[in-house]
C-alpha cells in the first residue's frame, strides 16, 4: 500500500478532497478489484453527499488537498487509462487506420455487457423493460 496515501486511511482527517468533496474518513474495504487492488471507502464531511468506494490506486490518483471541479475530477480518473490503452496501442504495434476500430470494440463490449447485465437484473429483454420494473428495482434498493 502507498505510504503516502496509506498514512490518511484514518476515522478522521481534514484538507482532503475527492473533488469538490472534503473527505472525513478513509475507511479500508475487505474487496478487492478483479486485479486484486485493495479498495477504500471515502466518507465526506457533508452527510449529505453519498460515501464512494474506489480502488486504491485510483484514489491514489484523485484524492487531493484543493478542492477540484467535477472536470478535473473526471480527468483524475479517466487520464491514467487513457495512458494504459495507448501503452497497450504501442505495445501491439496497431496501425493508425485501426485504432478506432479497436476503441470502438471496447466500447461495444462495454455496451453489450451493459445491456446483458440490465437484462439479467430485469429478467427480460431491455426493450420489453417498463418504467414499473424500474420502480420496482429502486425500490428494492
Amino acid at each position: 500500500m502507498d505510504n503516502t496515501l496509506a498514512n490518511l486511511i484514518t476515522d478522521e482527517i481534514t484538507g482532503h478532497f475527492y473533488g469538490p468533496d472534503e473527505i472525513k474518513s478513509i475507511i479500508p474495504l475487505e474487496r478487492k478489484t478483479s486485479q486484486g487492488e485493495y479498495a477504500i471507502k471515502l466518507v465526506f464531511i457533508n452527510e449529505l453527499q453519498p460515501s464512494v468506494e474506489l480502488p486504491f490506486k485510483v484514489a491514489k490518483q484523485t484524492i487531493t488537498q484543493e478542492a477540484s471541479d467535477l472536470t478535473k475530477l473526471r480527468d483524475a480518473r479517466c487520464n491514467p487509462i487513457i495512458e494504459d490503452l495507448i501503452k497497450i496501442l504501442l505495445e501491439a504495434e496497431v496501425p493508425l487506420d485501426d485504432i478506432p476500430h479497436c476503441l470502438d470494440g471496447v466500447a461495444n463490449s462495454i455496451d453489450f455487457s451493459n445491456k446483458m447485465a440490465q437484462e439479467k437484473l430485469f429478467g427480460k429483454k431491455l426493450f420489453a423493460v417498463t418504467l414499473l420494473d424500474i420502480d420496482k428495482v429502486l425500490r428494492q434498493a
